[in-house]
């Protein structure tokens, strides 16, 4: 008889509560899921995300990442991790890598947090996966409180006191930001839902969130007229001299923008026909507000690559 594994719930070395004696006594039982730095904002992490064999030896600075603690070793230079990453065979030591163990950043988060599964042998079929919805957001940890579900886009979570936990639902990466319409910094978390945001040392209020950052075709723009690249959108794919023509019907006033693959830039202009004052963007920007853009944009020329 075929016997499944069920999960009942999960044994957790607690963020700011984990030591390393604490964390090892559960790795003793199986591997663990811990976090790590891998967004490549740094000179470290983006050695993280081109590794390839080796023992790293990196200082990290935020938890964006979740990974598997399968293991530790020690040489002559001290102990080191074993990690299994989600980036696939082609990626490090084929999905596998080895860090060096350090105090001062507890192993780039590593040691900072770890959960170990409880799982419970099970002769019962193993029912089929629920089909995942929208994100959904609560205001205590444990997914408890007030909740709320967001499927889009959303520049200003109205009547919601305090994000404590999220399920991402069917989304695959979210930004979300501390201040509304997309302002004041963000954090990224990727193919990851968080029962406590405490618990990984994320104790920020979080005021707005990208769910789905979709990427315009090749050479191709997309303008807004909200904050967070979300509202009315027009797609401009070559200069265009006056934006309240009927071919692009965008008479709003563009709030944010969207840069597809191929495009160097965007030069924004106050008045048609390229005339007026003028500036030019040369990334995304999820608000204009607070800006000197925040105002109605009439023609733009794009600057291919």
């Amino acid at each position: 008889m075929k016997l499944n594994g069920v999960v009942l719930g999960f044994d957790t070395c607690s963020y700011g509560r984990c030591t390393r004696d604490k964390q090892r006594a559960l790795l003793a039982r199986g591997p663990l899921i811990v976090y790590v730095d891998a967004d490549g904002s740094t000179g470290a992490t983006k050695i993280f995300q081109h590794y390839k064999s080796g023992i790293l030896a990196i200082t990290c600075s935020q938890i964006n990442h979740a990974i598997v603690l399968t293991g530790f070793d020690k040489d002559e230079k001290g102990e080191f991790l074993y990690g299994m990453n989600s980036w696939g065979a082609g990626w490090g030591e084929k999905g596998y890598f080895r860090i060096r163990v350090n105090d001062a950043d507890k192993t780039c988060f590593m040691e900072a947090y770890g959960s170990l599964p409880k799982v419970q042998k099970s002769d019962q079929p193993v029912p089929p996966p629920p089909v995942p919805g929208c994100l959904k957001l609560y205001s205590q940890c444990g997914l408890q409180g007030d909740s709320k579900e967001i499927c889009t886009n959303t520049p200003k979570f109205a009547n919601f006191p305090f994000v404590a936990g999220y399920d991402t639902g069917k989304f695959k990466k979210l930004k979300f930001f501390l201040g509304e319409n997309c302002k004041n910094g963000f954090y990224s978390f990727e193919n990851q839902s968080f029962s406590c945001l405490a618990d990984v040392g994320v104790t920020a209020s979080f005021k707005s969130v990208i769910v789905d950052e979709q990427i315009p075709p090749q050479g191709c723009v997309w303008l807004y007229d909200d904050s967070c690249i979300s509202g009315n959108k027009v797609e401009v794919c070559t200069d265009v001299p006056d934006l309240n023509d009927p071919k692009y019907n965008f008479g709003n006033k563009t709030t944010s923008i969207k840069l597809g693959p191929g495009v160097k830039g965007v030069s924004a202009y106050l008045d048609p026909n390229y005339e007026g004052s003028y500036t030019t963007l040369r990334s995304d920007r999820y608000s204009f507000e607070g800006s000197w853009l925040n105002k109605d944009i009439e023609s733009v020329k794009i600057i291919k690559a």
